[in-house]
């Protein structure tokens, strides 16, 4: 079985194209940008030969006012999560906000490590949580919850994925079908690779701010 995880769709020149057919304009980035390297290859460190970590092993970080502004903006990120997914729609009308960058997100699988996951954005976990039925669910209480963190062996499918509520609270789940999961998540990723590396972006708390400006969260 062969699974598709890279997207080569090409998008008109200076737009991005999504997934429901509409068409963004994208504004250049003012500043430099790293290129975005999504190609699937195997994990040479070692770091995820298992799953079920809570938290993925990354390099050592030197900068720990860098680490420690990734964690309030993961904590952001999951206490909005829910008011970021009924804002939908302005979200994906504005390619500065779809590309909001989420440099706290660090999903991976056993073998290949974080590629195919690298630099995802706001749009496409809203993109994702759309198109994948695996991505949300509702509890026996009548609370939904919505995937944020994906961890499993794409082999045997085992996997320990982390899902957030309403109100900020993560379980940690084994979600059935995992080979639905994955290569929905890396497809979406890779759509927008060019993108990311090319193009003006808001921040998490510009996006926020706009949508409390607005009256729409």
């Amino acid at each position: 079985m062969i699974i598709k995880t890279k997207d080569d769709f090409q998008h008109p020149a200076g737009q991005i194209q999504l997934l429901d057919g509409r068409v963004l304009d994208c504004y250049p980035s003012e500043g430099p940008k790293c290129e975005v390297d999504n190609e699937l290859r195997l994990d040479t460190t070692g770091t995820y030969l298992v799953v079920g970590r809570t938290k993925t092993p990354i390099k050592v970080i030197d900068d720990q006012e860098e680490e420690k502004e990734k964690e309030e903006l993961e904590r952001l990120f999951l206490d909005n999560a829910f008011v970021l997914l009924a804002n939908r729609e302005r979200i994906l009308s504005d390619s500065r906000m779809f590309l909001c960058p989420l440099p706290f997100c660090r999903n991976g699988l056993a073998y290949t490590g974080t590629s195919g996951f690298q630099r995802p954005t706001l749009g496409i976990y809203i993109e994702f949580w759309l198109a994948c039925d695996q991505a949300t669910f509702v509890d026996d209480n009548d609370e939904k919850w919505l995937l944020h963190h994906i961890a499993g062996s794409p082999l045997s499918g085992m996997n320990l994925c982390r899902f957030v509520n309403e109100h900020g609270e993560e379980r940690t789940v084994q979600v059935s079908s995992f080979k639905d999961v994955w290569p929905t998540f890396m497809k979406i990723n890779t759509r927008y690779d060019k993108a990311k590396s090319e193009s003006d972006a808001y921040t998490l708390r510009q996006v926020l701010c706009i949508l409390e400006n607005e009256g729409s969260n």
